[in-house]
Formats: C-alpha cells, structure tokens, sequence
C-alpha cells in the first residue's frame, strides 16, 4: 500500500521589509516630532527675548536720547521749533487753500501738515556760525487784535513780497502759525508753547528777522527787544552792534508806518549796546502786557553776553577741532531764556 505524503508545515510569516522600514520611520518620528517642537520652541524663545531686548534697548536710547534733548532745550543749548514752508507763502499756495490770512499753528497742523516742518537749531551754531540766517526767516510783528495777529492779511502780503526778493529763504518762522495758541490748548502744546518761548531768542539773534513796522511797533517792549536782538552781531566778546552790510534784518513798513519811521527804529536801536539796550527798554514809556515779565525779562538780558560769548567759544574749539560734535552743557543759571513774550 502507498505511504501517504507528508504534510507540509507553514512556513513562519515573515514581516516585508517595507513595512520594517515604514514602522521605523514612524517610531521616529514619534519620538523625534515632540524633540523638534519643543527645540522650535526654545529657538522661538530665544528669538522672541532676543528681539524684545533689541525693542528695550532702542526705547531706552530713544528715551535717554529725549532726555538729554530735553535737558540741552531746558538749558538753551538747543530747541526744535514749528516752521512753515516758505514755498507755501512765496507761491501764493495759501491762496489756492481758501486763506487770505493763516490761521493758528492747531488748524494749519490739522489741514496742511505737509505745510509744517519741524527743525533742530542750536544755540552755537545760530550764535557762533550764522548758520541758518541763510534759510530762516524770523517775523518781527504786533498783534493787531488779542485773537488775531494779522486779520487783513496786510501783514502776510508783505512777507509774500519779502520772500519772493529772498529765494534762499526756505522756512519761516511767524508765531501764531507756528506755537500753539488759544485758551484750549493741550497740556502737551502748553508745554511746547513754553519750551519754544524759552528758547526763542535763537531766532532772533542767529536767524534772517524780517521787521514789519506799523505806528505803535515803537512803543511795545517785545517788538522792540526783537529789533534790537536782529540788529546785533556775535562775537568772541559778546554781543556788539552789527556793521550795516552784515544786519541781519529787513524793516518794511506797513499800514500807516512810513519809510522815515522805519529809519529812525534803525537809527534807535542798532548801535546800542546790552546796557544801553536794558535802559531803553526800561523806560516806562514802553509798554508790556505784564509788567512783571518786563522786570524778569530784563534781568535775564544781562546774562546774554556771557551766552553768546560761550557759542563762539565752542565754534572755534569745534573748528579747530572737527572731531568735537557735542554741545557742552550751559552752566546751571535756571532758565538761560532771555525773555518770554506774553501769551
């Protein structure tokens, strides 16, 4: 009889390769996915405090920048003044705006800030150098009514025609388009207002002053300090009458003010000295808003020579030096304004 056939055993079931490869890959990444997230997360870390103290430290030199900007004003090294763009008034652009007269510094900043710049002058460079009696222009004027300066626009006209005679003029300086005005101001204008009032004698004394004379310009002490102050030159020695060719102002009479009368406000003040100018101005026959203001203000005056004298002294060390950029801080006198015209 035939034996019968052996049967075969199974052969054992054997994992695909693939599948080995495919299941190693994936307790891998199991194990790897969690690795990596919380490396991406400490690289974020460290990219997030890293960027946060680059912010912290900008804001820190930011604000020890304004501090020390702050200080150099507060002490009248420097201030940054409110201008307008001359280009607006030479070319008649107010015009094409609607204005026969500009309104205050708030609207002109709210319509037209394109109008507006703003600019750093600083006490050495306006004193020691003449450096912006080029491009700036600073008006000299009286009010003709509490609330508005120049309601004709007579006196806008004539600083149209000024500039037009004057094409290197590229800002100007007029101080109801360019402080704050008004009861309503913010605390923030109110200390604008303040901090260029106490540095504005850096207009008067280092920048082009375009005078507009009318009938009682001559019997107002603000008006007539700033003639006084753009008919002076700066010196190593201090303050001294300026030579006729080197005057840095224009005087245009306007409204009912003659060619003879802007003669004699010339033939008044430009060749006084600072005491002979404290005199005159003393005089109770010059009229101010406050009284008490004209008494601090002329006080304050006698320490103007010694100012000018340390501007020129620190262009010459400057220019014999190029390598001396800061502004050396004014010795502590309290405020080193030299007036403050009233509000």
């Amino acid at each position: 009889n035939p034996q019968p056939l052996p049967t075969p055993e199974p052969e054992p079931w054997v994992l695909p390769a693939w599948a080995i490869i495919l299941a190693s890959v994936v307790a891998g990444l199991i194990v790897l996915i969690p690795l990596g997230l919380r490396l991406y997360r400490r690289v974020r870390r460290l990219f997030s405090d890293a960027k946060h103290t680059r912010l912290v430290q900008s804001q820190l030199a930011e604000a020890n920048q304004a501090l020390k900007d702050a200080a150099l004003e507060m002490q009248g090294a420097q201030c940054t003044f409110v201008f307008l763009d001359a280009e607006v008034i030479r070319s008649g652009r107010y015009e094409a705006a609607g204005y026969a007269t500009l309104p205050r510094l708030q609207e002109l900043e709210a319509k037209h800030p394109e109008w507006m710049q703003k600019q750093l002058l600083q006490r050495h460079l306006a004193y020691g150098r003449h450096a912006y009696r080029e491009e700036i222009l600073a008006v000299s004027h009286r009010w003709e009514q509490p609330d508005a300066p120049d309601a004709s626009g007579v006196q806008l006209q004539a600083i149209r025609e000024h500039l037009q005679d004057c094409p290197s003029i590229k800002l100007v300086w007029y101080d109801f388009w360019c402080m704050p005005q008004g009861g309503e101001r913010t605390p923030t204008e109110k200390v604008d207002f303040k901090r260029m009032l106490q540095n504005i004698n850096i207009l008067y004394l280092g920048c082009s002053v375009l005078i507009l004379q009318e009938l009682s310009y001559l019997s107002r002490f603000w008006t007539q300090f700033e003639a006084w102050c753009s008919m002076q030159a700066a010196a190593g020695g201090g303050l001294g009458p300026a030579p006729a060719a080197e005057r840095r102002c224009t005087v245009v009479p306007i409204h009912q003010a003659t060619e003879g009368m802007a003669s004699e406000l010339i033939m008044m003040w430009a060749s006084r000295s600072v005491d002979e100018a404290i005199e005159t101005l003393a005089s109770p026959d010059v009229t101010v808003t406050n009284q008490s203001d004209k008494e601090l203000q002329l006080y304050k005056l006698r320490e103007l020579d010694s100012l000018v004298q340390e501007a020129v002294a620190q262009c010459e060390s400057e220019a014999a030096d190029p390598a001396l950029v800061e502004i050396a801080p004014a010795p502590d006198r309290g405020s080193n304004s030299i007036f403050e015209r009233a509000e």
